[in-house]
């Protein structure tokens, strides 16, 4: 795909791979360079960037000092606006939209979709604004490396405090299954 893009070797840009110095975060570094290896990324051409606290990592991305991040983030309530939200483009860094992704549909589409009720509508303008990230802003979303994520109805698991888990079971509806051994 990259070389019938006109990509090779020696046109590709050096990547810089952000994060706090540990040995689990450059384990996660030099995964990324192998997957991105694998795709015929050149190897030499992924550095990593090291900041010696996570603090300081924070701190540059949230600067715009950072071209590659890696960072958490759990749904604060049941809905696909708190999703879409993370790629407007007025709520790019130091706000939560890390990735910086301004996109003039996009944003339209937010601002048109912000005061909607659910309905058929809105589904689909949510829709049309996923496809706009997929096609525009490079990103992988959804991913946990630390977190196993389950979800069946008569299952609790505590202490999880993620949005699929404990946590945000009150916006869930339950069956009528009797009572919930914990």
């Amino acid at each position: 795909m990259l070389s019938s893009h006109g990509w090779n070797a020696g046109n590709l840009p050096v990547l810089e791979y952000g994060f706090p110095a540990s040995v689990t975060e450059r384990q996660m570094f030099e995964q990324f360079r192998s997957f991105m290896g694998e795709i015929g990324y050149p190897r030499e051409k992924i550095k990593p960037l090291t900041f010696a606290t996570y603090g300081d990592y924070a701190r540059a991305f949230l600067n715009r000092e950072v071209m590659l991040i890696t960072t958490g983030w759990t749904m604060d309530y049941p809905d696909a606006e708190n999703t879409v939200q993370l790629f407007y483009g007025l709520n790019s860094s130091p706000g939560s939209n890390s990735s910086n992704f301004n996109n003039k549909e996009f944003n339209s589409l937010y601002r048109a979709s912000s005061g909607m009720q659910a309905s058929p509508m809105r589904t689909a303008i949510f829709r049309d604004m996923n496809q706009l990230v997929i096609d525009e802003c490079v990103t992988i979303s959804g991913v946990s490396r630390r977190m196993i994520l389950l979800w069946n109805r008569d299952l609790a698991a505590l202490p999880d405090r993620s949005f699929v888990g404990g946590f945000f079971f009150r916006f869930v509806a339950p069956r009528d299954t009797g009572p919930v051994a914990r």
